[in-house]
């Protein structure tokens, strides 16, 4: 489900937005600028449609949802990540080491079987299971 891409090297940074208690929600995004869009996916993007990347470093990855934004610090060369996103990466939000992460985009069905907290993928997972056992016994019966 990963993209052929090798994927982009980025720095980190932890980006706040404004005005905005920092909840969960905010948790499964990336903030990306915006000219990077197309340096990371190599095709335009379609307004309508969520696009989702996965985030490496080392052997630690996480999956995220990419988000467009001007944000203070989040540049060219540069990602945004929440508070928890940080230190899922076990780093002290308070003290970000010079680091680089690649970015490879992914498919929404990667994203959302490694979100531990997404109760979507439990039904998905039901009802592939299902339709194999289905087509199981179809076969034996047949």
């Amino acid at each position: 489900m990963e993209s052929t891409n090798n994927g982009k090297t980025y720095s980190l940074v932890q980006v706040r937005p404004q005005n905005t208690l920092f909840t969960q929600a905010y948790d499964h995004y990336v903030w990306i600028y915006s000219m990077n869009y197309k340096r990371i996916y190599g095709k335009s993007r379609k307004q309508s449609k969520r696009h989702y990347v996965k985030i490496k470093l080392g052997r630690k990855c996480i999956y995220r949802t990419i988000e467009t934004a001007g944000y203070t610090g989040v540049n060219n060369n540069s990602i945004g990540l929440s508070y928890n996103s940080l230190c899922d990466f076990g780093f002290s939000p308070n003290n970000i080491p010079n680091i680089s992460v690649y970015v490879i985009p992914v498919h929404a069905i990667c994203y959302w079987f490694h979100q531990s907290d997404n109760m979507a993928k439990y039904s998905v997972w039901f009802s592939i299971t299902t339709f194999i056992i289905g087509l199981i016994i179809g076969y034996i019966t047949k």
